[in-house]
């Protein structure tokens, strides 16, 4: 009984513990993400202007 409850605070006490943890990385991962997706956009772009140049330049 005393070993059961010792270890209920235990994975209590990692639960509080590993709850902001997770909170952070689930923050971190949206944010990455949303960093990728500009990235992304802004590549496009550049691919776009670097493509409108060279057609320019062939005309």
């Amino acid at each position: 009984m005393l070993m059961s409850l010792a270890l209920f605070r235990l994975s209590c006490c990692c639960a509080s513990i590993l709850e902001p943890v997770m909170l952070i990385s689930s923050l971190v991962v949206s944010i990455v993400r949303l960093l990728a997706v500009k990235f992304e956009a802004m590549l496009v772009v550049v691919a776009l202007v670097v493509a409108l140049t060279l057609l320019e330049k062939s005309s």
